[in-house]
């Protein structure tokens, strides 16, 4: 979808996005938010969609998760309300 708002942004996946807006190392002085250091993707009767598909199993192998990821730990939980 951002590719589809954004035709020529900077981006051109999810992951590259994720990193240079959520990873990285950062100082307090050099930045007023703090690195985000894991996302932990909670689906709860989510429909399975081919794209959501692909960003849950990059959580599978973790020498996968670091090459996509970078230094930003990525996991997936799926469940059910009871």
């Amino acid at each position: 979808m951002y590719r589809q708002k954004y035709p020529n942004g900077k981006y051109t996946n999810i992951y590259d996005f994720a990193k240079a807006f959520l990873g990285g190392k950062r100082s307090v002085e050099a930045c007023d938010r703090h690195a985000v250091e894991a996302i932990i993707d909670v689906w709860c009767e989510a429909p399975v969609l081919p794209t959501w598909r692909e960003i849950a199993d990059s959580a599978m192998d973790p020498d996968k998760r670091k090459e996509l990821w970078g230094d930003l730990e990525y996991w997936f939980v799926m469940g059910v309300h009871p």
